[in-house]
């Protein structure tokens, strides 16, 4: 039925949106580990305590860029079928 198509078409069209938005905040992260990695060469290499925690940011926001490239090849698996 004609009501099938649409669901579906309106399916996809909020999978692209979901994607669009995914690789949007995939963005946004490279360039915030971008500014953490230039404050790490700030970071006075004897404060140990510092560089842990500027570290720990970074490998943090990885971390979601990661589960962000997750969901993204989730939903383009589900554009592709």
């Amino acid at each position: 039925p004609m009501s099938d198509l649409v669901d579906m078409e309106k399916e996809r069209q909020r999978l692209r949106k979901e994607a669009a938005s995914l690789e949007r905040r995939m963005d946004t992260q490279r360039k915030r580990i971008d500014e953490l990695e230039a404050q790490m060469a700030a970071v006075d290499p004897t404060d140990y305590l510092a560089l842990e925690t500027q570290q720990r940011k970074i490998d943090e926001a990885r971390t979601a860029i990661d589960d962000l490239e997750t969901a993204w090849l989730e939903v383009s698996e589900q554009l592709e079928s």
